[in-house]
């Protein structure tokens, strides 16, 4: 009922080790054979006769009976996901984005999405996500100088975290649409001696922040109380941050290759190892629950490529895929609900899908969505897609002058039904679990889930079973009795059927009571 079907994975090798034209792998006999000794007597006594045509001889020459073709597939649910943009006037157009931002060229909530706009002072347009088409004046903030990096908070929609050139965090509180213009924020906090680069928000703590700078530093902050630790240790520039589940944990990528695990509050690092091989810099994400961190960057070879490491153990990575030889700095994005992996570069114009398994290979390529070439992306909250639709994910992709919204769903065939299998439980983070206080004396919250099954939705796995009828509409014949005459039981059973289908046939429809008009009507014309 899912329409699930294979998903593609790299070609074996056969025995000899050799791939055939078609890329799949082909199993021969071995060279002792019996099938072997055949096909090598048929070859000899194929030389053409004189007269006759290569074509001809060529067509005789026999191939062994147990000569096979192996192809290895796995099966996945995410084979046939399909990425619907939306048509030009459902965009957000007239945009004038200032695409040189540090990180994040765009980001969105449940309500508004952010982009840094060209021109002075550091300009951020807030735009509402119900209001398509051209944008004209839109709500701004001014942070006074360029602005690297923005974050929405988890736990209040009209919550902003913006970082500056100028070393400074700012938190604003964005009023409802058409405010024009904001250049005040709620807090301004100072600690960073250089550039800050990176924001994040804790995922289940209220008011806690961690920012990175230039200055080779990570600072967490409780935005009411100013700076509350300093995490020291790369010795180049930090490309990301990234929170584990609980937010126990904070992972940093760096320029200087390596990818480190702290515990946040005490300082501590946990955990450190190669992240990447090249030297331009790369991205981590942590994979929801799991014990695992994807990162995403540049071999020696230049190849973009995505490697998985064990949190326990980073020396070295579990699994490294070469992805292609692009020169965009590649972004993460990971859905925990069904463990697929999402892979954008900046200027591509496609956004690649892998789905993360337990057992090897770990990591396994699902399909790209195509699209225009983008600055960045960003993905909507869970809960703002339509399972009706059987919709996995909303996107935003940002080109040069405008917004497109992207949906990726998967194609099922009882869509009427509830899909459990794509909708388990999934994080909600609209109100905070504890105060930031608690969180740095010790405190640690599991976060809250929520069903995204409609009151009005059957689960599929509590449907009926599905009755599947012929092209004629002749169903299966059952309870037939082993007892009696089982083919008197079957053509009486199939008459009856047909005989309904005749009645269908010969129905009188309602146009067929309807006037017509004479034959000699049409000489007028």
């Amino acid at each position: 009922p899912d329409a699930s079907s294979a998903a593609p994975v790299e070609p074996p090798l056969s025995s000899s080790g050799a791939l055939n034209s078609s890329g799949t792998s082909e199993t021969r006999a071995a060279p002792d054979s019996p099938a072997a000794l055949r096909a090598s007597t048929s070859s000899v006594g194929s030389t053409p006769r004189s007269g006759s045509s290569s074509l001809n001889s060529s067509a005789s020459v026999s191939t062994p009976k147990d000569f096979k073709k192996v192809v290895v597939v796995r099966a996945s649910r995410f084979r046939h996901v399909s990425g619907k943009a939306a048509k030009r006037d459902d965009c957000y157009t007239g945009l004038e984005p200032n695409a040189s931002s540090h990180n994040s060229v765009i980001k969105a909530n449940a309500t508004n999405f952010c982009v840094p706009l060209r021109g002075t002072a550091g300009r951020v347009g807030i735009f509402p996500l119900a209001k398509r088409g051209r944008l004209v004046s839109p709500d701004f903030i001014e942070c006074g100088s360029d602005c690297n990096d923005f974050d929405w908070s988890p736990h209040a929609d009209d919550l902003l975290a913006t970082v500056t050139e100028h070393a400074h965090l700012q938190i604003w509180k964005i009023p409802a649409p058409g405010f024009g213009s904001l250049k005040t924020p709620v807090a301004t906090l100072k600690g960073h001696n250089r550039r800050v680069t990176t924001v994040d928000w804790h995922p289940t703590a209220s008011n806690v922040v961690a920012t990175s700078s230039y200055d080779w530093t990570v600072r967490l902050w409780d935005v009411e109380g100013g700076e509350k630790q300093k995490l020291e240790g790369p010795t180049d520039a930090i490309g990301n941050l990234t929170w584990d589940w609980t937010g126990s944990l904070l992972a940093t990528s760096s320029k200087d290759k390596l990818l480190r695990i702290y515990d946040p509050r005490s300082g501590a690092v946990v955990q450190s190892g190669q992240g990447v091989d090249g030297v331009k810099g790369f991205r981590a994400v942590w994979l929801g629950q799991q014990d695992k961190i994807a990162t995403v960057g540049h071999s020696k070879t230049s190849d973009r490529t995505i490697s998985l490491f064990d949190t326990r153990d980073l020396s070295q990575p579990v699994k490294t895929l070469s992805i292609d030889q692009g020169a965009g700095v590649l972004q993460p994005f990971y859905d925990p609900d069904i463990d697929v992996l999402y892979v954008a570069g900046k200027g591509d114009g496609s956004i690649k899908l892998y789905e993360i398994t337990d057992e090897a290979p770990y990591i396994h390529y699902l399909t790209q969505i195509a699209g225009v070439p983008a600055q960045g992306i960003s993905f909507l909250p869970k809960t703002t897609i339509n399972v009706r639709d059987v919709e996995i994910a909303r996107v935003l992709r940002l080109a040069d002058t405008f917004v497109e919204p992207v949906t990726l769903s998967v194609p099922r065939t009882r869509m009427e039904y509830f899909q459990e299998d794509l909708y388990p439980d999934t994080r909600v983070t609209t109100q905070a679990l504890m105060t930031a206080a608690e969180w740095f004396t010790g405190a640690t919250a599991q976060p809250s889930t929520v069903s995204l099954k409609p009151a009005d939705m059957t689960p599929l796995s509590e449907a009926p079973d599905e009755v599947k009828a012929t092209r004629l509409g002749i169903k299966k014949i059952e309870n037939v009795d082993d007892d009696g005459d089982i083919k008197e039981q079957v053509l009486s059973a199939f008459y009856k059927q047909t005989s309904a289908l005749d009645e269908k046939e010969n129905q009188v429809l309602k146009q067929d009571l309807m006037e017509g008009v004479d034959a000699d009507e049409w000489d007028d014309y």
